[in-house]
């Protein structure tokens, strides 16, 4: 106990002021509620350095780069969570998805398999997530990379335990935008849910083991839990997973969730894409807005769904001309390729001989 000295004034006992400790800093009440001072040993600041080269690498394309940097920082951290996922991206930019998932397996950046160190939750994105959660889904992505779809699904599904309760049969809007003094956060990934991103892999991955109704069941779960996740929407239109039926009820729900003004092109898009056989509107009135509203008339996507629209509608040349300007700009962007070799012979029989 402190020694007390009498006050001379009332004749009681009071408290000696709290000493101070070198540097002026008082110990007591006080130094509880005063902010944690900052490292500035030799050895935290050159991890600062190591992570802003690594971050930097990547933003740059270095993946090779990044890797010799970031392996560097593991080591001297040893093993900090943070780091081995900067270390996981890094080998995953250099496409070495094997050894991406490799490390953060070993280095239990993510806990067990079966028992996870964190559940993904509804309204997270990568901006906020835990680490463990983002190195969570990162490893399922590399795993489903390397073709092991069963040990993708298997690391993802335990955290996704508390996923039936997040599809309550509406779709989800998107996010509330971040605070505008929040600043700018490395590694956002635009916003998207964190969870709708793992139920998408999660789909992809049972699609890939020929289970295409629990590959439906995730990605519309994903669609409700994050109405902008376009990743899963794009997957259930390529390999046309829902019959007519399906997309136009899942249409409804999307243009439902997404009435924002911020948004209203989203939904738009979407509307081209989806329900392609439905010829109660023209070809004008669907993506009439999409060019005049929107701006994205040009838009290779936008002239890929018109092209199929106008296929579906009869007009062959119509179809044609749309695929054959995508097809022109860009030969390696293969969405129009089933209309434009489907067509070529109207234009361009020649063509079609040489490249069959």
């Amino acid at each position: 106990m402190r020694e007390q000295a009498p006050d001379t004034r009332t004749g009681t006992l009071a408290h000696l002021p709290p000493k101070r400790k070198r540097g002026g800093r008082t110990q007591g009440l006080m130094q509880g509620s005063a902010p944690a001072p900052i490292d500035t040993t030799p050895q935290s600041a050159r991890l600062r350095k190591l992570r802003a080269t690594v971050e930097n690498a990547l933003r740059n394309e270095m993946a090779t780069t990044a890797v010799w940097y970031a392996d560097k920082l593991v080591t001297l951290s040893r093993g900090n969570v943070e780091d081995v996922l900067l270390l996981a991206r890094s080998f995953y930019a250099s496409g070495d998805h094997a050894r991406a998932a490799r490390a953060l397996e070993t280095r239990k950046a993510y806990g067990s398999a079966r028992q996870p160190a964190a559940q993904f939750e509804r309204g997270v994105t990568a901006a906020s997530a835990a680490p463990e959660l983002r190195a969570r889904l990162l490893a399922a992505r590399c795993l489903a990379k390397c073709g092991r779809h069963a040990d993708c699904v298997a690391t993802l599904e335990p955290a996704l335990s508390a996923g039936e309760a997040f599809d309550s049969g509406e779709l989800a809007g998107p996010p509330a935008p971040p605070a505008e003094d929040a600043g700018d956060v490395d590694g956002d990934d635009g916003g998207i849910d964190l969870a709708a991103a793992a139920c998408t892999v999660a789909g992809v991955a049972y699609e890939a083991l020929e289970n295409r109704s629990r590959a439906v069941a995730w990605l519309v779960r994903a669609l409700r839990l994050d109405a902008t996740c376009s990743e899963a929407l794009t997957f259930l239109v390529e390999r046309r997973l829902l019959s007519a039926v399906e997309e136009k009820r899942l249409l409804g729900e999307l243009r439902a969730a997404l009435t924002g003004d911020d948004d209203a092109w989203i939904a738009a898009v979407y509307g081209a894409r989806l329900c392609v056989h439905d010829a109660e509107q023209s070809v004008e009135e669907r993506f009439g807005g999409l060019e005049r509203v929107h701006g994205l008339g040009e838009n290779a996507e936008v002239l890929c769904a018109r092209a199929e629209h106008s296929y579906y509608q009869h007009d062959c040349r119509g179809a044609h001309a749309l695929a054959r300007r995508v097809y022109g700009a860009d030969p390696y962007d293969f969405a129009c390729v089933p209309v434009y070799l489907s067509l070529i012979h109207i234009s361009e029989p020649t063509r079609l001989r040489r490249i069959s």
